[in-house]
């Protein structure tokens, strides 16, 4: 059948409630779309903000490992001087070129909480480096531990030159907020001392 303008009836193209459903349709998949993208694009700054803090916490935590491993006497001096729930101090020789050097591990609370390593050589040369990034607040923990002939376990959480730091081994516990929002997650390595308690 023809129209008054001479076409056909099935030449006349979209209505415009088809046209309005169509467009409807196309926003709805454009908003899906979107929504997938910023998804995948706010997933991807967690996961690169995780990935990140456990390459440095598992870095931090061997590097302690091996310098408390390495920890040293000095003269009559025991190798772990200072010791409390959020900082060790000892000497070590981990870095055999510069003889033995007195390390610390703190946690530096002064805007957002670190772990903060600083290195004094034997020539007085000072090193500091942060370590890891985002520390709980009392997210630091740092325990002697010692076992006597039947096994007991005895754990010493502070000494210092009044009290004398003797112990086997140092327990280190690490808690990390990986993202805000999100649960701690908590790391620990137990370090015997191999050269002097």
């Amino acid at each position: 059948m023809m129209s008054p303008f001479g076409h056909a009836d099935d030449d006349e193209g979209f209505s415009l409630a088809e046209l309005n459903v169509a467009s409807l349709v196309g926003a709805i998949i454009i908003a899906a779309v979107m929504a997938f993208l910023v998804s995948v694009t706010r997933d991807s700054g967690y996961i690169d903000n995780r990935v990140t803090t456990q390459a440095d916490v598992q870095f931090a935590m061997d590097r302690m490992a091996v310098e408390l491993r390495e920890a040293e006497r000095v003269g009559s001096q025991r190798a772990v001087l200072d010791l409390s729930a959020t900082s060790i101090t000892f000497t070590s020789d981990a870095h055999s070129d510069t003889g033995v050097e007195t390390l610390t591990y703190a946690l530096d609370c002064g805007s957002g909480c670190t772990l903060r390593r600083t290195l004094v050589t034997t020539s007085g040369i000072t090193q500091t480096m942060d370590m890891v990034r985002d520390v709980a607040a009392d997210g630091v923990g740092f325990v002697g531990v010692s076992y006597d002939g039947t096994g007991t376990r005895t754990e010493v959480t502070s000494c210092d030159n009044a009290t004398p730091c003797t112990f086997d081994g140092v327990e280190i516990i690490l808690t990390v907020d990986i993202v805000n929002g999100t649960a701690p997650q908590q790391y620990r390595e137990a370090v015997s001392l191999r050269n002097g308690t």
